[in-house]
């Protein structure tokens, strides 16, 4: 078979677990003999270098995303603002149209059987318009199967990390019920995963459920944990996967165990509770754990999977408190390697734990901590639920149990999949609710108005944002502005993708300020070079003129003015652009 898979997220490159997921899935199909093909934007040429390691045997195709069309000069930048001004959902529709296209062409010249996406950030509803567009082609074409993955989707994320819903974010929903709708069938890894996408979006159809393969780690074989070792956690520090609890339950259960440590894994993200003075959850973390504690809690941030791999094998067991999972890829790597699990109950690691761990009420940091302090104190259950592990990662997640049975999905799917015209698409569009089809008006109203010559000024997009700082520079400094954006990441492209905006009035980006360590030795992203935080102040502290700084991500913007605070005491000006 010839499968493909579309992604925005892309291991080392563009965080999130569909990324993680996609990657694994391919590998462990490609190891079965079966064509697999990837479809991202473009990787930086470290990633790209680790490809064959990271997805043996599979074929990553890399896409130009809207930034790097305009810069170089097959996408009008005017045309790539006016996407913008209809705001997330079509420049996310923007994205997985990009995708979907070179998914396509890709398909023209060999055909795929079948063609997966997540239902987050809607990548395959662009494939399926494009294929009912191509119903009544030419006799005998071959029609790829369209698969919608459910992972965590939007409204999922937003809930579970306590955030309203607005008109925006309805229309985003909108989209990836659509994704789910329009697809020719649709899976997910577990159970809780259905349940959950159903309370935010309304759907009826059937989800097949198949766990997602693990490969086997430790090649010697099976271990025993060490009676002493540290507790891992793994994770982004959000309220979704339960930060806010582990903390907590951290400061009861190593008063309880004076001889206990704990290892917090995974990047910050500005999710701390709201007026706690924090935008930081690793921070906010950092205030609510007691002072005589510090010393027995590491916090290592984002560690490449061999590095994760090694803090779970030294570990006793590891702790996933998060408020809802699809599916823990990392929970199934621990127990394949002979490590118990203490999970939240009722969410989708609950199944894959099930009776190799322990489980507590979600959300409850004094029953965390009870089941934490049980499982440390107790060498005999812990060597019991060591070895459950073991062998259940074996039983249910070795590519050689889970494999056959993705085959014998797509299979089943490919050969149903006869296209569909344009009257079937309105049959499976039919069960979206009103409120969510009504959002998507404003949006499109807002870039079609734009398109026509009709300026609102309702909203600014990114590029927008950033003319108006650069205006008010010229005006200060009576000549046009050149700044440097930080970050080299998504969030810059995404401004980048309207430097016509500013490059029409004479203004300029002049490069990047980014602390990855990818940047420790320069480089170049877009076109532009970068440099680190470190060389910035370097050369502030020599006197050196420097061009402002302006902050490039709206999520990420109070983590970034933290980390700019001895650039900003050394005299570089940095600038929000987003905030005040």
């Amino acid at each position: 078979m010839r499968i493909a898979f579309l992604t925005q997220q892309f291991p080392h490159t563009r965080m999130g677990g569909i990324g993680a997921y996609t990657v694994s899935a391919a590998a462990a199909l490609a190891a079965a003999d079966v064509d697999a093909h990837i479809f991202t934007f473009t990787l930086p040429d470290d990633v790209r270098a680790k490809l064959p390691t990271l997805a043996p045997r599979v074929r990553v195709h890399e896409v130009a995303d809207l930034a790097q069309r305009v810069a170089a000069g097959t996408l009008a930048a005017e045309l790539s603002a006016a996407i913008q001004i209809g705001g997330d959902v079509t420049y996310r529709l923007a994205m997985a149209a990009l995708l979907s296209d070179a998914a396509l062409a890709a398909h023209a010249a060999m055909p795929f059987d079948v063609i997966e996406a997540p239902e987050y950030e809607a990548l395959g509803v662009p494939l399926a318009l494009r294929l009912a567009n191509m119903a009544g082609g030419a006799a005998g074409e071959k029609w790829p199967a369209l698969v919608t993955h459910l992972h965590s989707g939007s409204a999922i994320n937003r809930r579970g990390n306590n955030l309203p819903t607005t008109a925006g974010d309805l229309a985003v929903d909108a989209l990836e019920l659509a994704a789910i709708q329009l697809a020719d069938a649709v899976c997910a890894p577990s159970e809780a995963v259905v349940r959950e996408t159903r309370v935010g979006l309304p759907f009826e159809r059937a989800v097949e459920v198949i766990p997602l393969a693990v490969q086997r780690e430790g090649a010697e074989g099976y271990t025993p944990p060490p009676a002493n070792g540290p507790i891992v956690f793994v994770g982004r520090l959000e309220r979704l996967k339960g930060a806010d609890v582990l903390i907590h339950a951290a400061n009861a259960f190593l008063s309880r165990c004076a001889e206990a440590r704990i290892v917090i894994i995974g990047p910050d993200s500005p999710t701390a509770p709201a007026n706690s003075g924090f935008q930081s959850m690793q921070q906010w973390m950092k205030s609510k754990l007691d002072a005589a504690l510090h010393g027995r809690v590491e916090f290592t941030g984002e560690l490449p999977p061999s590095e994760v791999s090694r803090y779970e094998r030294a570990g006793s067991f590891v702790v996933v408190p998060s408020l809802f999972e699809s599916f823990s890829l990392v929970a199934a790597g621990a127990l394949a390697q002979g490590r118990p699990v203490i999970v939240s109950s009722g969410i989708g690691t609950t199944e894959v734990v099930g009776d190799a761990g322990m489980t507590f009420a979600r959300g409850d940091a004094a029953a965390l901590a009870d089941a934490m302090e049980k499982l440390w104190g107790d060498a005999e259950l812990l060597a019991e639920l060591s070895k459950r592990a073991y062998a259940r990662a074996r039983e249910r997640f070795d590519p050689a149990v889970v494999v056959p049975k993705r085959l014998a999905f797509y299979e089943r799917v490919a050969a149903a999949a006869q296209g569909f015209d344009a009257a079937t698409m309105d049959r499976r569009l039919a069960g979206i609710p009103a409120p969510f089809a009504g959002a998507l008006v404003r949006p499109l109203v807002s870039l079609t108005e734009h398109l026509a010559g009709i300026r609102t000024g309702a909203t600014l997009t990114p590029g927008q944002r950033l003319l108006e700082i650069m205006e008010r520079l010229k005006k200060a400094n009576g000549a046009p502005a050149q700044v440097l954006l930080y970050g080299a990441g998504r969030h810059s492209a995404r401004v980048l993708a309207e430097k016509h905006l500013w490059e029409s009035q004479g203004h300029r980006v002049v490069g990047f300020v980014d602390d990855a360590p990818r940047w420790n030795s320069g480089g170049a992203h877009l076109g532009l070079p970068v440099q680190t935080g470190s060389k910035i102040l370097a050369q502030a502290i020599a006197r050196q003129t420097l061009c402002p700084v302006v902050l490039s991500s709206d999520t990420f913007e109070d983590q970034f003015w933290e980390k700019t605070a001895s650039l900003r005491g050394a005299g570089v000006r940095v600038l929000r652009l987003y905030g005040k």
